[in-house]
């Protein structure tokens, strides 16, 4: 089925800037395609904490600077913030969650949870962080693996037409990403086997559960990145670049979301597998919390859309389609209440 074509926009078209706006755009473009995917791990602490923190970039923080030292270098991109919903669970001084230690990293795949991916960089697997002293441990991992970013690029159009051919996103992304996507997710659910640097999120859980055999593993879910108002007739705007509008369809945002309730399935059933051989694993749904705060949704956003970093010249923001700091502190009460309600023994 051919590509539908956006209808033109009202009143004038932004007008391109000669040479710096192709730059602009073609670097946005081709950052949300695989910007988190390339960030590279920074050292795992040493271990013997008892809250461990692992996973991606929705763990560690990204874009809630000034990140912890030396997880922003030019060699370590891990972008650990200290807003980072893990370290607000040690503010409640629970008792099952204290000294929280953040291993979690920007980019991070599962096979990067449980092993040295990147020979020769001095980099540990994040489980090394473990040892039998560790009570408590948060995982969030798997957008990285179902493709999340290169998803977005592909879904992010502009409706300006003297710009389509620098925005390499389109709408009807579906159409070219279903399979991909829909082989990844039965991959992190063990279903099928899994790509490079991936696992199942059993294997995962499994691995924490050898180096840390007295600790009990809070699994979060994500959040559904767009909400279903607020749309205009190109969809759902998510930003803008040089004044050139930035859009998601809005069939391609229905899509979207159902992919990141198959992924959240996904997890569930990565939990289900692991507590079945013995593993303390408790999955955290925040899918439900971020309902109208997210992109397009009816409240404040929890979520960012397509940010631009103030550099010369301007370049994409990591922390879009992150969460922003109350994204965090909404991480921080789901995994709270999961803790609270989990029996101590």
């Amino acid at each position: 089925m051919p590509l539908r074509a956006p209808a033109p926009l009202p009143g004038p078209l932004p007008a391109p800037r000669p040479g710096r706006l192709r730059l602009v755009v073609a670097t946005v473009a081709l950052a949300l395609a695989g910007s988190t995917l390339l960030a590279g791990p920074a050292q795992a602490a040493p271990a013997g904490g008892r809250t461990v923190a692992l996973g991606d970039s929705f763990a560690s923080g990204e874009g809630l600077a000034p990140y912890r030292a030396g997880t922003d270098t030019a060699t370590t991109t891990c972008h650990r913030s200290p807003r980072a919903y893990p370290e607000l669970l040690d503010e409640g001084r629970h008792p099952a969650v204290s000294s929280v230690r953040s291993v979690a990293c920007s980019g991070a795949l599962t096979g990067d949870v449980v092993a040295d991916l990147r020979p020769g960089d001095d980099v540990a697997a994040q489980t090394a962080a473990l040892s039998r002293r560790t009570r408590t441990v948060t995982l969030t991992v798997g957008g990285n693996d179902i493709l999340f970013a290169p998803v977005l690029a592909t879904c992010t159009y502009t409706p300006v037409p003297a710009l389509q051919g620098v925005v390499l996103g389109r709408p009807g992304c579906r159409e070219k990403l279903e399979p991909l996507v829909a082989g990844a997710t039965a991959g992190l659910a063990g279903k099928v086997p899994t790509g490079p640097g991936r696992v199942s999120l059993a294997t995962v859980l499994a691995e924490v559960h050898r180096k840390a055999p007295r600790a009990k593993v809070y699994v979060t879910g994500y959040p559904r990145l767009f909400g279903l108002t607020g749309f205009d007739a190109y969809g759902c705007r998510v930003g803008s670049v040089a004044g050139a509008p930035l859009y998601v369809s809005s069939a391609d945002v229905r899509w979207v979301r159902a992919k990141a309730d198959g992924l959240n399935a996904a997890l569930r059933a990565g939990v289900a597998q692991a507590r079945s051989l013995g593993v303390p694993a408790t999955y955290v749904d925040v899918a439900d919390a971020f309902t109208s705060h997210n992109v397009c949704g009816s409240g404040t956003p929890w979520l960012n859309g397509v940010l631009l970093a103030p550099t010369a010249p301007p370049s994409l923001d990591p922390a879009t389609f992150h969460p922003n700091a109350a994204g965090q502190k909404a991480y921080a009460k789901a995994v709270t209440a999961a803790v609270q309600a989990r029996p101590r023994t």
